[in-house]
Parts: C-alpha cells; structure tokens; sequence
C-alpha cells in the first residue's frame, strides 16, 4: 500500500495516493521488537520500513498542506512523530506548518519536544542546541528575508 501510494503521489494521482496512504497507515502496528529480532535482515527490513513511512508522511502532508489541509497535514506528521520521534525531516517540517499556519507556540513546543527526545536518546547538549539553532536559523532566516514560509 505504501509503495503503490508513492507511486500515486508521483503520478498526481492524489485522490489513490491518499486511499494507498491511509490503508499503509491502517495496517501500520509499530516497529518489529529489537530485542526479540536481532538479525541484520530483519533490523534492516526494519529501517526500511520506517523510512518508507516517514516518506509517506512528507509526501501525504504536503499534499495536504498545499490544498489548504493544514490540519490534516500536521496530525499526518504528528502521528509519524509518535512512531519515530527522532526524525528530523519531520520535525521540521511540523516546527514550518505551525509557522505557516500562524500558531508559533506549537512551533515552539514541536521544538521543545524534539529537545525532550533527543536528551531521551542521549545527544549532548551542545548537539541538541545545534540541531535546534540549525532548525530556526533557517527559518528565522526566511521570515527576515520577508519571503513566507514555504514547505519544501
């Protein structure tokens, strides 16, 4: 379902992409258990899983978002962050449908969570203050420049 989605969304085809997305989505139990499978394959199917995952939440929400969804593309990403909270594409592109959408307190606690997860996985804090400052000088960068946000 998540491929044939994919493949939707890269033809326009966005009204199948979204029924392929929302079945992946549907059939989506969480991550095999790490501890039980510790074969390379598996870890590996694993990943790839996820990533095709985290793809669907970009393209599915952008889409969203483009048609003036943006509710609906921030609970896409949402949900996927509760999955994968380290996920930085996502993170982002939250932290910039919050700005674009006028809310910058949900900006700022999508930041403030991010910086939960990543002491969680034990960055150092002179890491998770670069990958946060990286994060709004790029868009902080944008909303100077006077040009409005735009999800990339």
């Amino acid at each position: 379902a998540a491929r044939k989605g994919l493949s939707h969304s890269r033809n326009n085809e966005w009204w199948q992409a979204q029924n392929a997305f929302r079945t992946a989505f549907s059939l989506w139990k969480g991550a095999l258990p790490e501890d039980i499978f510790r074969s390379e394959q598996v870890l590996s199917f694993n990943d790839m899983l996820l990533d095709q995952l985290v793809e669907i939440a970009i393209v599915w929400s952008k889409s969203r978002a483009s048609a003036g969804k943006m509710e609906e593309a921030i609970a896409i990403v949402e949900q996927v962050l509760q999955i994968n909270y380290l996920e930085e594409n996502l993170t982002i592109l939250l932290y910039r449908f919050h700005l674009q959408n006028n809310n910058p307190l949900q900006a700022n606690g999508t930041l403030e969570q991010y910086r939960k997860a990543l002491v969680k996985a034990d960055y150092t804090e002179q890491e998770i203050s670069s990958f946060i400052d990286e994060i709004t000088r790029r868009d902080g960068l944008k909303a100077l420049s006077g040009s409005s946000i735009v999800v990339h």
